[in-house]
């Protein structure tokens, strides 16, 4: 059924005419202002999009220099190792936004202490964290990177309060079986028996792995 205009309506102006004709009457009173918001907001879109241009162009970049080096990473020995270090030493230096900088510096940490210097891997496993990547088990793991490398320091102290961080940012259990072993055998050299054996028993509580369950038995047989 169609619709009957009625005489009221034929009157009456369309009321999407008389928005626009309001339009064009405004821009013809303000045609500078306009003109010049105009613009603003063209620069604005174009910085933008330009941005995100940019921004992908750099991460991809910096993804493949991060490809190059841990080919060389993965392949291991000292000649791999160095080209490795080199090749995150120069992504964190030329694209030091992007996510691969932040995982370059992971990686970092590792290779320095597999080289025994334990200065430079606390550093880098550092700048890992405070880059704050999103991804609880790495951070757990930098934790332990940095209480691996003050343990063979001799700082033992430190290096029991970077474990107990590393389980406070992720809740696993395994990652909680290696840090309770880690903290009970610091404990152990400190020759802190009751500590030790507090912490086995809690590795063991966790322990699901049947030979992690056997060693660590034999631990708290021993200790205790």
């Amino acid at each position: 059924m169609t619709h009957k205009i009625t005489k009221q309506e034929l009157k009456e102006p369309d009321s999407l005419q008389v928005a626009f004709w309001k339009l064009v009457d405004y821009i013809s009173k303000n045609k500078k202002p306009v003109i010049i918001t105009s613009i603003g907001l063209l620069a604005f879109i174009l910085a933008v999009f330009s941005w995100f241009i940019y921004n992908d162009r750099y991460e991809k970049k910096a993804q493949e220099k991060y490809r190059l080096a841990y080919g060389f990473d993965i392949k291991g020995g000292l000649r791999g190792s160095d080209h490795a270090l080199k090749g995150y030493l120069d992504l964190t230096s030329s694209y030091p936004r992007s996510r691969a900088a932040k995982l370059a510096y992971y990686r970092l940490g590792g290779l320095y202490y597999q080289q025994d210097k334990y200065d430079d891997s606390i550093l880098s496993y550092e700048k890992f964290l405070k880059s704050s990547f999103p991804d609880p088990v790495l951070i757990c793991l930098a934790n332990f990177g940095i209480g691996y490398a003050l343990e063979a320091k001799g700082d033992y102290l430190s290096a029991i309060k970077a474990f107990e961080k590393a389980m406070t940012t992720y809740h696993g259990d395994h990652l909680a079986v290696i840090g309770n072993r880690n903290i009970a055998r610091i404990y152990e050299q400190m020759n802190d028996i009751p500590k030790s054996l507090e912490h086995y028993k809690k590795a063991l509580e966790k322990a699901k792995d049947p030979s992690q369950e056997l060693f660590l038995k034999r631990k708290l047989a021993e200790l205790g």
